[in-house]
């Protein structure tokens, strides 16, 4: 199915007679085919209801996961709009959008998603030039929006007349920062990974990225994760999980939070390595060696490596030290978990690791 998918994106250009740049916005159309198959193409992986909390009453909405083609479905949606139906895209360049609203197609991907959706549907005010201004153009993102829409394009899938995207996984999330009030419950959900695009991620032009304040576990890990959070934090987010496919939806959320963790603690130490200790620099090099090999789910960190990246968070002094710290104490967390793989072979943490958590 031919469609076209519209971005604005924003530049900087010198108007003539005068000497400083000004900001603009201008708008482009991607052209995309969008594979057509029926929901009798796809298997069912998983099934689940999440909670929404709305000022007057709290909604219950399914939602489920599919497979095709060796790759996992959601559907595009929000609480506001649960399906996305392909009809609602335009079928010819610069035509309007017959939906509202562009968020739940677009999502948080766009920098300005208030601006892409006036101008999905129709809006003149929405960008300032349809053709290229007069004048000397000295920035502009055209070229990094129109990537983030290829990607999205690429990734988009028509079941049925509804739209789906894939989805790199699905997992069981925890909200490990401190609660507002003493005694609350963990916040618990269960969330998919974007479609391809996050900012500041090691596939973006600046790769330094501070783990997030979440641990992620399997989805076959449920017990596991309402231990943690407690049944009233589970209850919170989603109320029932059904897996019918577990190999479709198998996620190492540990070995990829201690990967971030390690690959942000050596980006950060790279500049002051020459003031490091001998010992410090041989485990910097030991752990940016082991951020480069594991690279698929087969890998995976030795003990070896991780006493390394220890090594050299606690001896490390240089620019963000508390956050290369607090990288390593959200890994100790991870292994020294009575629930996890590591629980029984892992080191205890140190106090200065996790103090200031």
């Amino acid at each position: 199915m031919k469609t076209y998918l519209p971005y604005v994106y924003a530049f900087g250009f010198v108007p003539p007679k005068r000497v400083r740049p000004i900001v603009a916005y201008s708008g482009g159309t991607l052209e995309v085919e969008v594979p057509e198959i029926s929901l009798a193409e796809t298997g069912l992986a998983a099934s689940l209801e999440y909670i929404i909390e709305r000022p007057r009453q709290t909604v219950v909405m399914p939602a489920e996961f599919r497979t095709w083609n060796g790759s996992l479905l959601a559907r595009v949606g929000d609480e506001s709009f649960p399906v996305f139906k392909t009809s609602w895209l335009p079928t010819e360049p610069g035509g309007r959008s017959r939906m509202p609203s562009a968020k739940p197609l677009y999502g948080f991907v766009m920098g300005d998603g208030q601006r892409v959706e006036k101008y999905l549907w129709g809006y003149e005010g929405a960008v300032d030039y349809h053709e290229p201004p007069i004048g000397e153009v000295t920035w502009s993102h055209r070229g990094r929006d129109y990537a983030i829409v290829k990607r999205l394009a690429d990734d988009l899938v028509s079941v049925d007349g509804e739209l789906w995207r894939k989805t790199g996984f699905a997992a069981l999330c925890l909200d490990v920062r401190p609660p507002l009030r003493e005694g609350a419950p963990l916040w618990a959900s269960f969330i998919q990974k974007p479609f391809g695009y996050l900012p500041f991620a090691r596939d973006t032009a600046e790769s330094r990225r501070f783990p997030a304040t979440r641990k992620m576990f399997d989805v076959s890990q449920a017990e596991r994760l309402v231990r943690h959070a407690g049944s009233t934090g589970a209850g919170w987010h989603f109320r029932s999980l059904v897996v019918h496919d577990p190999d479709a939806l198998a996620f190492d959320g540990e070995r990829d939070f201690i990967k971030d963790a390690m690959d942000y603690a050596v980006l950060t130490a790279e500049i002051a390595v020459g003031e490091m200790s001998v010992s410090a620099v041989l485990a910097w090099s030991v752990t940016r060696s082991a951020v480069e090999r594991v690279t698929t789910t087969d890998d995976n960190f030795t003990d070896g490596e991780i006493e390394a990246f220890r090594l050299m968070a606690s001896e490390y002094s240089g620019e963000n030290t508390d956050m290369i710290r607090k990288c390593l104490a959200g890994c100790e967390e991870y292994m020294n978990d009575p629930w996890g793989r590591y629980g029984s072979r892992s080191a205890p943490a140190r106090e200065i690791q996790t103090a200031g958590l």
